[in-house]
């Protein structure tokens, strides 16, 4: 018996599955965008400055990510009212955003940054501080009497110029150049009237201010030049500018951060404090003191004592100097007792010619020439060559501490001294009979005495030769 056949129903089909409609794309990128370009715009044509677009944008920059978000909600509202799937950020609007949050946090904090204290610092050209304004001038000239008393002039500048010259008239003139970085021009006349040069008198002091710090961070540079009469000290201050100062009967006092400065004929002592910048100075009755770092430094005829003490990199020129001579730095200790003639010394070698005893040089790493030197001379030396050229009299006490370097000594040829003269892995020549040089395993001795004796030749070096020679 056959079972009965059963015929299934096919299940009824499946409704169609409905996609949501995406809402549009958001216009909030887009809209972005215009705005950034729009700002772009106005400044080519001149309507707003690049320091007014990037002080807005470094202080306002949160404000398009609110209108974005702003944008964004009121689009998902949209579109759920309209029954739309509400869009994400999207690929685009992230990198967008990424970027807008990183170049933002970049201004606010350059934005704090006092610009010009740093110009100051790297000694950046004043065209750099006013990239994001534009230059104004202004000119004026300040004239005031000049009580009796008064017997110091102080001048104080933040930046700019100082030059200091000297008339026979009672009073005191002012010429001013000053150099003002604003958006407009209505700003910049603001930060012209706040910066304003003063002339005050307190006791016996007149002070001259350039009062550049009334604009406070904004950019400010004014150049002086005053006329004052010859008698008075001077006293200058400065952050950020060259100084000259020339025709002074009284004291020069000088101190800056970064300029060069040149003082010319001045009766009277000059102290020089400088941070970065050249010297020159020439013709000064009075002592002549350097303290700080130093480029190039040019000094001649100082009736006084030199004393140089810091860092210099570019080389030091003196000539002429009456008195005692002191140098100091990192690397090199010299004195002087007198320069009648010049020296130049750079990192690699110093010359020379006329100075007096006591002669102190401890250095290192230099070729030493010493030309027509007079009295006692001490040096201490390594890594280079040095010569000592006694041609004038008294010939004093010769004392030469070398390490890897030649040593050479030359005198006149009817001197009296004694010699002590070694040297490791070298040799020993003289020309003077009575010098006895013995050569025992790698060491090579001179001793002796030459005439009636007197004053003490020593030299000790190694890896190289000493010479004792006749001057012609």
């Amino acid at each position: 018996m056959s079972s009965p056949q059963t015929t299934s129903t096919p299940p009824p089909p499946l409704p169609p599955v409905m996609q949501p409609r995406r809402a549009p794309r958001s216009f909030a990128g887009p809209f972005i965008l215009i705005v950034i370009g729009v700002i772009f715009m106005l400044r080519n044509f001149g309507m707003v400055s690049t320091a007014a677009m990037w002080q807005w944008f470094a202080r306002y920059w949160p404000l398009l990510i609110i209108v974005w978000g702003l944008i964004k909600l009121m689009e998902y509202y949209q579109a759920q009212r309209a029954g739309y799937q509400p869009r994400g950020i999207g690929g685009g609007g992230v990198v967008l955003l990424v970027f807008l949050i990183l170049f933002g946090l970049a201004a606010s904090e350059s934005h704090k940054v006092n610009w010009e204290q740093l110009g100051n610092e790297i000694d950046v050209d004043e065209d750099v501080f006013t990239i994001f304004g534009q230059r104004h001038s202004f000119n004026a000239e300040l004239e005031q009497p000049l009580p009796g008393n008064v017997s110091l002039v102080h001048v104080i500048s933040d930046r700019g110029d100082v030059t200091v010259g000297a008339w026979d008239q009672d009073k005191v003139k002012v010429s001013v150049r000053k150099t003002v970085g604003a958006t407009n021009d209505t700003e910049a006349k603001r930060l012209d009237e706040q910066t304003q040069p003063q002339i005050n008198v307190s006791g016996d002091t007149l002070t001259i201010n350039a009062n550049t710090g009334g604009a406070g961070d904004k950019p400010v540079k004014t150049d002086l030049e005053i006329w004052v009469p010859k008698k008075a000290a001077l006293d200058v201050a400065t952050k950020h500018g060259d100084v000259a100062v020339r025709q002074r009967l009284g004291d020069v006092k000088i101190t800056t951060t970064r300029g060069d400065i040149t003082v010319d004929e001045v009766a009277g002592n000059v102290a020089v404090t400088l941070r970065r910048g050249n010297i020159t100075a020439n013709r000064i009755t009075g002592d002549f003191a350097v303290d700080g770092r130093v480029n190039a430094t040019a000094v001649s005829e100082i009736g006084g004592s030199v004393r140089l003490n810091g860092d210099f990199f570019e080389g030091v020129n003196l000539s002429k100097i009456g008195k005692s001579v002191s140098f100091k730095s990192s690397r090199t200790d010299l004195e002087f007792a007198k320069l009648e003639g010049n020296m130049t010394m750079e990192s690699d070698n110093l010359r020379a010619k006329g100075p007096s005893g006591p002669v102190r040089v401890l250095t290192r790493s230099k070729d030493i020439r010493l030309e027509d030197v007079a009295g006692d001379v001490r040096i201490e030396n390594s890594n280079g060559e040095v010569e000592i050229h006694a041609s004038r009299a008294p010939i004093g006490n010769i004392q030469v501490d070398n390490r890897h370097g030649r040593v050479l000594v030359s005198v006149p040829s009817k001197a009296s001294f004694q010699l002590d003269a070694r040297t490791e892995h070298g040799d020993i020549e003289s020309d003077f009979e009575g010098i006895k040089v013995e050569d025992k395993d790698r060491e090579a001795r001179g001793t002796g005495t030459v005439g009636s004796g007197g004053p003490t030749i020593r030299i000790t070096t190694d890896h190289a030769d000493i010479e004792i020679r006749k001057s012609s």
